[in-house]
């Protein structure tokens, strides 16, 4: 490492790693600090439109403090931080108005504001209102009250009305990608342990290795999730959002699934680590008993099935960004046919413990991974997506995607009528089950006929034979 990046490491650690991606991080910072400027300019210019005399700053202070809250992407955060900076300004005057600048005027006024803020349940917008007094009193008394007042008002209204005329960018794909992210470290570490395993006996020490890099993945799940609900808050009351489907839930489903996969991964490593022959010391080999050993084939036949695993949870967040996208066509068949080839592997890794002597202590047929595995397949199930799929569909109908749309389009009324119609389905009572019902998506299930109650009664019942007794 040379010693520039040694410098731009400490000056910018989230620095991008290539220059494609410095427009994306660097327009955002910009485009909020242009709005910041704007914001204050246009107070200030506003208030020398309006107030007759003297002015001074406190709509240009106002607006940028209330803009900073709007730019946080959350209307309860901002509607907090207005009712700080109107507070602490007020507070401020008419602590100027009465008493005057002096320290024991700063100090009953910091005091009262945040016993104000404490009773107002701010939360961390409590600073603002002391900060926004202090700033006030230290402007002085040249200015009228009045003329302070009508700039607070001029400031907030501004810092309020700004962000809605020019609204954030909502972070559609960047949620997107967070998601995906999460599926490809999942595969990035099965896929390794895969390659350790085909390579020769594995350790305890490895095998822990494996254990706690997957439960350093909890916190790219943590990360997904923040960036959902980042996205939650940017779509409120904005502009960009009319028209455009919500696909927080769509994301929401699916982190929820990759996070149940990575238990029941977690459950598989920490099964072999328990199980695992542990290393013998070379003075008590001549002691102790010899350790059983893993046996190669099953060894060989878990290392397909984790790197199955891994293509599966890899496709799978893939096909939720598809989803999101609107263009899931080929990442569902791609998940579909991942999700196959995992059951097919864990078929042949439950057919060769079954062919195993059930004395041998193998820690394969002792370390529980079979039901981790049947844990992981139940939550990557084909059907229980589609219908999660159709149903978020259901709920944004007529609205845009990144790559498509979903259903014509359509005004309120007809989303209203519609959403009236599937209440009324969900209260309905559901149909009997049908032979479909019982169907696998391989079609190699029986169907199981349904026997209702009038069938039974229509059925002959069979008739007993009286013996005749011989005297």
């Amino acid at each position: 490492m040379s010693y520039l990046d040694v410098v731009a490491d400490a000056l910018w650690p989230t620095r991008p790693t290539s220059w494609r991606e410095l427009p994306a991080r660097l327009i955002p910072v910009f485009g909020n600090i242009a709005k910041l400027t704007a914001a204050s300019v246009a107070a200030y210019a506003i208030t020398r439109e309006v107030v007759d005399g003297p002015i001074d700053l406190t709509a240009a202070l106002t607006a940028m403090l209330v803009m900073q809250a709007s730019a946080a992407r959350t209307v309860k955060k901002g509607l907090l931080r207005v009712v700080a900076v109107g507070s602490g300004v007020s507070l401020a005057l008419g602590a100027t108005y009465l008493f005057g600048m002096h320290w024991w005027s700063l100090a009953l006024v910091v005091s009262c504001a945040l016993v104000l803020a404490k009773i107002l349940r701010l939360g961390d917008s409590a600073l603002e209102m002391p900060i926004s007094a202090m700033l006030i009193l230290g402007q002085g008394t040249d200015v009228a009250a009045e003329t302070r007042v009508v700039a607070t008002l001029i400031g907030v209204t501004v810092g309020v009305l700004l962000p809605l005329v020019l609204p954030p960018s909502i972070p559609y794909r960047s949620a997107a990608s967070a998601v995906r992210k999460v599926g490809a470290d999942q595969r990035a570490l099965l896929v390794k342990a895969a390659d350790a395993m085909e390579q020769g006996p594995i350790t305890r020490a490895r095998v822990a290795d494996w254990s706690d890099r997957a439960r350093t993945l909890t916190g790219n799940i943590a990360n997904a999730h923040d960036h959902v609900v980042k996205l939650t808050d940017v779509r409120k009351y904005n502009s960009r959002a009319m028209g455009r489907a919500d696909i927080a839930p769509i994301l929401t489903s699916g982190l929820h699934t990759l996070e149940s996969c990575l238990l029941s991964l977690r459950w598989i490593f920490m099964a072999m680590e328990r199980e695992v022959p542990a290393p013998m010391h070379p003075s008590l080999s001549n002691v102790t008993s010899r350790q059983p050993t893993v046996d190669d084939h099953a060894q060989a036949a878990l290392a397909v099935v984790l790197r199955r695993f891994g293509e599966c949870l890899q496709s799978f967040a893939a096909m939720v960004e598809a989803e999101a996208n609107g263009n899931e066509e080929k990442a569902h068949e791609a998940f579909t046919k991942n999700y196959r080839r995992l059951r097919d592997a864990r078929s042949d890794l439950s057919l060769l413990m079954d062919f195993q002597d059930p004395d041998s202590p193998q820690w394969l047929l002792r370390g529980g991974i079979l039901p981790a595995l049947d844990q992981a397949l139940q939550q990557l199930d084909i059907d229980s997506r589609v219908r999660v799929r159709e149903r978020w569909k259901a709920s944004q109908l007529g609205r845009r995607l990144e790559k498509g749309q979903i259903g014509p389009r359509t005004n309120p009324l007809d989303r209203a009528r519609h959403a009236r119609m599937l209440a009324r389905q969900l209260r309905r009572p559901a149909p009997p089950p049908t032979e479909e019902d019982f169907l696998d998506d391989d079609r190699d299930t029986q169907p199981i006929p349904v026997v209702t109650p009038e069938m039974l009664a229509a059925e002959p019942r069979p008739r007993r034979r009286l013996r005749k007794h011989r005297r």
